[in-house]
């Protein structure tokens, strides 16, 4: 999930579904797309999938 629009390569914009959080609270997806960062190494990547949630207060980055 990314707080940041300006991050996003191609973002498709959603109206539906929202992020639920451990104080309860809930926050709306806004959008779906790709996004740019910068690796440790100096290298640009790409991240797919990554959910816009301009509620956000910080980047939050989960593996299975």
């Amino acid at each position: 999930m990314c707080g940041h629009k300006q991050l996003f390569i191609d973002i498709q914009e959603i109206e539906d579904g929202h992020v639920s959080f451990g104080d309860s609270t809930k926050v709306p997806i806004k959008g779906l797309r790709k996004i740019y960062f910068s690796q440790k190494d100096g290298e640009e990547g790409t991240m797919e999938g990554v959910y816009y949630v301009p509620d956000l207060k910080s980047n939050i980055f989960s593996i299975r």
